[in-house]
């Protein structure tokens, strides 16, 4: 699915481009920076203030030490790769920006980069929901029955099984103690269904809502859901 072109905004500004990554510099927002169009291993880290720069459309990312340490071999080597294409992305409330940029100088786990205009500013829906890649073990257990995720957010999920399976789930109906996996964790959510679709291949999908889930888990989730975004909006533009 391409994003809708209403939704993208393009910056040529220079003002307004250095007014954004002034604030990302002073709030300390995390960034990421996908090489070379790999967008299933970003690098994560946050923009510094550069007093000595040359060209004024140069930033300056660094990566903490210990992450850096972390690397894969082929992230290493793509950062290496002087001129290398680029792209970064990092969030405002609900304002996503992404833009373009080559790699000038690799110091340490400090990347000296320099930026394209424009800039991409993209108005993104308040509650990120992502579809949960197969890799991942996202599971919940309803009236002892085992489901796995469809797609998640932090404030709820949906479930895709056959019309036997879930045709007892009605709309509203409340499940207490749910057993939630997400990744390696574990915790008890009460549940509320929200929504029923029937699909082809007499096939169902059931939305749910949250009703208790604790911070940690809220705080997991939005994590996964916001990375999942900014790899979604790298791809197209």
């Amino acid at each position: 699915m391409k994003p809708i072109p209403s939704e993208i905004e393009e910056v040529h500004d220079i003002k307004v481009v250095e007014r954004y990554i002034k604030y990302a510099e002073d709030m300390h927002i995390e960034v990421f920076l996908f090489f070379n169009g790999n967008d299933e291993t970003p690098l994560e880290g946050t923009l510094k203030p550069y007093a000595l720069r040359a060209n004024p459309n140069e930033i300056n990312f660094e990566i903490s030490q210990t992450k850096f340490s972390n690397l894969s071999e082929d992230l290493r080597k793509s950062i290496n790769s002087q001129g290398i294409d680029i792209k970064g992305s990092f969030s405002v409330n609900e304002i996503l920006f992404v833009f373009h940029a080559n790699l000038l100088v690799l110091k340490g786990n400090s990347l000296r980069l320099l930026y394209h205009t424009p800039f991409y500013r993209i108005q993104r829906r308040a509650s990120l929901r992502y579809k949960i890649p197969k890799a991942e073990k996202v599971e919940i257990e309803i009236s002892g029955q085992l489901f796995s995720l469809f797609d998640l957010s932090a404030s709820g999920f949906s479930i895709v099984g056959k019309e036997a399976e879930l045709l007892l789930i009605e709309k509203n109906q409340t499940f207490k103690k749910c057993k939630f996996k997400f990744h390696e964790k574990e915790c008890f959510v009460d549940v509320k269904a929200m929504s029923r679709f029937f699909q082809e291949n007499k096939m169902m999908k059931i939305g749910f809502k949250f009703l208790n889930l604790n911070s940690e888990f809220d705080r997991l989730i939005a994590r996964a859901a916001y990375l999942h975004s900014q790899k979604f909006w790298s791809r197209w533009i």
